[in-house]
């Protein structure tokens, strides 16, 4: 079926492998910026999956921040690591981007580094509120990456984020058994909880502060 760039409003990437790729051929299954440049003439795809064994490279002269630029009605968007948990080159500072360029978007499935949280200087005014669901995976996240500060930074960026997912979303994370094999995967997960159960207090502090200026 033939589909033109105004009329195509879904599609799924993906570059699968069935085992992890040995070292020497990770770069053969990394899915680079410049491979996804031909996919920025499609304007009105409203879901977006793009999927790799090991993840995404963005960081060459195609950033997400072009990509979300030229996606601007997107309302979903996955860009998964399917089998290795590998270092992503992605930030918070992406995360901005898809705020500003992207107002219709309302789940995002991608892993970043959360870690050093950026300033809310200049980003106060930046506030999308479509965003509910954000699917982390395996992002990390310690207590020295300051979960208050990731905290404050989403709930400035998406005031109605409600849930922040990960793989350990549906396991039972209080089975000594669980714990004994997934102690790391299970302490990203309950950090994250942290962070989402902080958002709404940060919104709601905002709030306050707003209606205090306003007196």
């Amino acid at each position: 079926m033939a589909c033109s760039e105004t009329t195509l409003e879904s599609f799924t990437l993906e570059n699968r492998a069935h085992s992890f790729p040995p070292a020497a051929m990770r770069a053969n299954y990394m899915i680079i910026g410049r491979c996804l440049h031909i996919l920025t003439c499609f304007g009105n795809v409203k879901t977006r999956s793009i999927s790799s064994p090991v993840g995404l490279d963005l960081d060459d002269d195609l950033t997400l921040a072009r990509l979300a630029a030229a996606w601007p009605r997107m309302e979903s968007l996955a860009l998964e690591t399917s089998l290795m948990n590998l270092p992503s080159g992605m930030t918070l500072q992406d995360l901005h981007a898809l705020a500003v360029q992207c107002p219709q978007l309302y789940s995002l499935d991608m892993e970043f580094n959360p870690s050093p949280a950026p300033s809310l200087i200049g980003h106060a005014c930046m506030s999308q509120y479509r965003m509910r669901y954000l699917d982390v995976g395996g992002s990390p996240i310690t207590r020295e990456s300051r979960p208050p500060s990731i905290a404050r930074f989403l709930s400035s960026l998406f005031p109605n984020l409600a849930r922040i997912s990960t793989p350990r979303e549906n396991e039972d994370n209080e089975d000594p058994e669980e714990i004994d094999q997934h102690q790391e995967a299970i302490a990203r997960h309950l950090l994250w909880k942290q962070v989402q159960d902080e958002i709404p207090e940060f919104v709601a502090a905002r709030r306050e502060e707003h209606n205090w200026a306003r007196v």
